[in-house]
């Protein structure tokens, strides 16, 4: 079973960085900058694992948290950067 990682970092090379290690280790990383983009993604796709950064532009990671906090609480588990 490939387990599928949810990547939100505004910061170009710390998310390129992350996203390349847990690659190279088998996992499926699907990343964005944004915290809107990051909602969108969160409710396409089932994850087992979400990678946050709580100081984003616009929407931050305490607010993406709050929007999704019932699913994430249920069926994942949230790491805060």
């Amino acid at each position: 079973m490939e387990y599928k990682i949810l990547l939100i970092e505004d910061q170009k090379d710390i998310r390129e960085a992350i996203k390349s290690f847990l690659t190279r280790e088998g996992y499926d990383v699907i990343d964005t900058e944004s915290g809107e983009r990051g909602l969108e993604l969160f409710h396409l796709y089932k994850f087992h694992l979400v990678l946050l950064d709580i100081m984003l532009p616009n929407i931050s990671g305490e607010e993406v948290m709050k929007t999704s906090e019932k699913k994430v609480m249920s069926l994942l588990s949230l790491l805060v950067l």
